[in-house]
C-alpha cells in the first residue's frame, strides 16, 4: 500500500500547530455530539 500522508494537504500543513488545534477541536466536538446522541436514546428520569 502506498503512503497517503499529505495527499490533500502538504505534510508541513498537517504537522503545523494550528492544524493540530483544529483537529483537537473537531475530535472534542465529535465526542460531545456522540455523547448527546447516545443520551437521547435513554428516557429521562422522572422524580
Amino acid at each position: 500500500m502506498t503512503d497517503l500522508a499529505g495527499i490533500l494537504l502538504p505534510t508541513d500543513v498537517l504537522g503545523s500547530g494550528w492544524f493540530q488545534v483544529l483537529a483537537a477541536f473537531v475530535a472534542v466536538n465529535t465526542l460531545v455530539y456522540a455523547a448527546l446522541s447516545l443520551a437521547k436514546l435513554f428516557p429521562r428520569r422522572r422524580r
